[in-house]
């Protein structure tokens, strides 16, 4: 696991920029750094990387790696969990290699199949190689978006790019200001979504994607390389037959997780995802080390249930008790951890900085299990959507009138943010000529919005014109090319089975992996997700949703399928989110001056582009009724200003 960072164009003889870039990211990778650059007339082609050494810890695994066959280096982020396997083929057609890394894999397979040797890949990735024989850089991201890679055009004509934005951010060759639109996306959904950022004029490169970059720094090709079965599932899937297959799938999903040349613990909740994956290594592990956060005294806390599945198992268990004196305390670093602002991911940083201060590099984590599964309470509106879709989209104008949801919508104040209130916003959304899945879209975007319409114009300090007669701004909160990334991928299936897929690129990819992302690499740890892996999502995707994300949030599909690896260690329970008591911690007096302070700060609050006053009301609102604006909405519009205070990030 590795931070890479790296430019293409007319760079000049001034290294500086790309060592601060490099710098920047060397919580991704303490153990070793390289920087290389490959000039060639009066352009220049800069790698740099940061590494966290995993696999092959000798100094052959050092980056950037060239392949001198062919000329072209490469710096990489990432691990391909079947790259013995790949090894061994290429061995056996007569290459020889010189580490056991595989990133050298990664180097042999661009130079003997181009761009589609991405097909051969399992794994988290995040790649840029140096074409000699194009003279032009290639840059790649798995299909899930575990591996983030974001870029920019610089205003004097370089490309560069990065694992994380405050890389780029630090070369000193962007301006560091606001997108609009993507802080509009941000009050939205919480997060902003590819290819997008926070930041104005750089992007990320969007899952299952590449692109080419010329040495005059312009994009030459940019492809979509892959994406899951459109094919749906097949009515006939006989859930005896099938079962087994699946399971086989899970639990090589898990074990070629384990390939590590590092000690490897898992994140145990006490939730049915990670103890089926402690059930599945302790089966053939003989020491097995457990992770867990603890909220003593609260409603929340999963420890006696992490507990019972580690001494089921004989692991090595960790349990780390937090309190809010341990949250305050250790939010500066964690704030510093964040890479994009989210009203998620700080439960990530806790666990991850346990684990890592228990001597891991690498850890397993139950993520990406919900969306597959319907893990979720928001899938319990699936019935209605599926009501309403043929509504919609046989008789639009029910679903845009004016009278009744954008008249409904102009009585409503900024204060009203709690889920109900959404409705309104459904009412008022146009989405005619919008193809079949408009409708699911906008419903599930309603399901998961944080501040609806009305609340994000009068926190940006936006006129009332047009209500919300008017088309729904951004495309149902997303960027254009995200809505067209999504498409085709919907296509064919389900109400359900849209809903599934909806959460699993964006409330997965393009939040949840994101966050644990960042948090974990901020303590220099890697984490992997075996939900997440392609062939087990393939496999699942074709069971019929209505079968697989039934009896939300609980998972009973999931429950018969992984009970093979839960026997005796876990018992079917209510589902319960890996949440924060966030409502008490603010309360206290600590909480209130940290961070009302700063949401009382006018300016502050203006030089990220919201309106103070309105800031104040929804902060003092939920000091007096957390019920009517929930933490997530003042604890949002914290994290956004403070991530804008620390980087000097302004309109």
């Amino acid at each position: 696991m590795c931070g890479i960072a790296g430019a293409i164009g007319d760079m000049g003889p001034d290294a500086a920029p790309l060592q601060r870039m490099v710098r920047a990211l060397r919580l991704r990778g303490p153990d070793d750094s390289g920087l290389e650059v490959i000039t060639r007339g009066e352009r220049a082609c800069w790698l740099g990387n940061t590494r966290l050494s995993i696999l092959d810890l000798s100094p052959a695994g050092h980056m950037p790696m060239e392949d001198p066959p062919a000329g072209n280096w490469i710096t990489y982020n990432g691990e391909v969990y079947n790259f013995l396997g790949l090894r061994r083929a290429l061995e056996s057609a007569g290459e020889i290699f010189k580490s056991r890394s595989d990133t050298e894999v990664i180097l042999k397979l661009y130079r003997l199949e181009g761009p589609g040797f991405l097909a051969k890949l399992r794994g988290m990735f995040a790649l840029a190689i140096w074409d000699e024989g194009r003279r032009e850089l290639f840059l790649a991201r798995d299909r899930v978006g575990k591996k983030p890679l974001y870029h920019s055009r610089c205003p004097s004509g370089q490309f560069i790019f990065a694992s994380e934005i405050r890389a780029i951010m630090s070369s000193g060759l962007i301006a560091q200001r606001l997108d609009p639109d993507g802080l509009r996306h941000y009050l939205t959904n919480g997060f902003v979504v590819s290819p997008e950022t926070i930041l104005e004029n750089v992007h990320s490169l969007l899952p299952g994607h590449w692109i080419r970059v010329g040495m005059d720094g312009e994009i030459r090709e940019t492809r979509c390389y892959w994406r899951p079965d459109a094919a749906g599932a097949s009515a006939a899937w006989k859930e005896p037959d099938e079962l087994d297959g699946i399971r086989d799938s899970f639990e090589e999903a898990v074990k070629a997780r384990l390939v590590s040349d590092v000690p490897v613990g898992i994140f145990l909740s006490g939730g049915m995802d990670s103890s089926a994956i402690v059930g599945a290594v302790s089966r053939s592990h003989e020491q097995v080390r457990t992770f867990s956060v603890s909220f003593p005294g609260t409603d929340l806390d999963e420890a006696a249930h992490s507990r019972r599945v580690a001494s089921h198992w004989g692991t090595s268990h960790t349990e780390v008790p937090i309190e809010a004196g341990e949250f305050l305390g250790w939010l500066p670093e964690a704030l510093e951890a964040m890479d994009q602002p989210s009203f998620d991911g700080i439960n990530s940083f806790f666990v991850s900085k346990a684990a890592h201060e228990a001597g891991l590099k690498v850890v397993l984590s139950g993520i990406g299990a919900d969306e597959v599964f319907g893990g979720y309470p928001t899938f319990k509106a699936i019935p209605l959507m599926t009501f309403l879709s043929p509504i919609a989209r046989h008789f639009p104008a029910l679903f845009t009138m004016a009278g009744l949801g954008g008249g409904a919508a102009r009585n409503l104040g900024p204060l009203s943010v709690r889920a109900g209130f959404r409705l309104a916003d459904l009412l008022g959304v146009r989405w005619r000529n919008g193809g079949r899945t408009s409708f699911e879209i906008a419903f599930y975007q309603l399901t998961q919005a944080l501040f609806p319409s009305w609340s994000r114009r009068a926190l940006l300090g936006e006129g009332r014109g047009g209500g919300l007669s008017a088309p729904f701004p951004m495309r149902f909160g997303l960027p254009n090319s995200f809505v067209e990334f999504l498409a085709p991928q919907l296509a064919g299936r389900s109400e359900a089975g849209i809903f599934s897929m909806l959460a699993w690129r964006l409330f997965l990819g393009e939040r949840c992996l994101r966050d644990v992302d960042s948090m974990s690499m901020g303590v220099s740890l890697e984490v992997r997700a075996p939900f997440t892996d392609q062939e087990f999502v393939q496999r699942a995707l074709r069971i019929p949703a209505s079968r697989r994300c039934a009896g939300p949030p609980d998972k009973p599909f999931e429950h018969r399928l992984l009970e093979p690896f839960l026997k005796g260690a876990w018992e079917p329970r209510a589902k319960q989110g890996f949440v924060m008591p966030f409502v008490s911690w603010l309360s206290t007096a600590e909480g209130r001056s940290r961070i009302g302070g700063l949401l009382e700060d006018r300016e502050i609050i203006s030089s990220v582009g919201l309106v103070p006053g309105v800031v104040r009301s929804l902060w003092r609102a939920h000091l007096e009724s957390p019920a009517r604006v929930p933490w997530s909405r003042v604890w949002a519009i914290y994290v956004l200003a403070t991530w804008c205070r620390r980087h000097h990030v302004g309109r």
